[in-house]
C-alpha cells in the first residue's frame, strides 16, 4: 500500500476506531497541532489513544516503511523453524526435531 487508502484498511481492520476518531476529528480547534496534540495527550488520553493506533497502524501499512525495515508481511513459518533456528532450543532439540532438520 502506498499510502492512499491506509487509513480505509485500518478501519477496516479495527472498526472499533472509526467513531472515537470520527468524535476527535470533529473536534474544532484553533490551536496548532503540536499544541492539540499535547493538550490531547495530558486531558484526553483514551482520544490521544485512539490518534496514535490509527496513525501508527497506517504508518506501517506503508510500502516504503515496510521495505525500510525489511518486513515483507505476515507469512506462516511452522514451529519447527523457530524451534531449530532459536539458540534458545539448542541441546532441547528431540529425535523427531532432528529428522526436520535433514528435510
Amino acid at each position: 500500500m502506498n499510502g492512499d487508502g491506509a487509513i480505509d484498511c485500518v478501519m477496516r481492520a479495527r472498526p472499533d476506531l472509526f467513531v472515537p476518531l470520527a468524535a476527535l476529528l470533529d473536534t474544532n480547534t484553533d490551536r496548532t497541532v503540536p499544541e492539540f496534540l499535547e493538550t490531547l495527550a495530558t486531558q484526553e488520553p483514551e482520544s490521544f489513544s485512539v490518534l496514535m493506533q490509527v496513525v501508527a497502524g497506517a504508518y506501517y501499512l506503508d510500502d516504503g516503511v515496510r521495505k525500510t525495515i525489511g518486513y515483507n508481511g505476515q507469512r506462516a513459518i511452522p514451529l519447527s523453524d523457530i524451534a531449530l533456528a532459536s539458540p534458545a532450543f539448542e541441546g532441547h532439540t528431540t529425535r523427531k526435531h532432528q529428522r526436520f532438520r535433514s528435510i
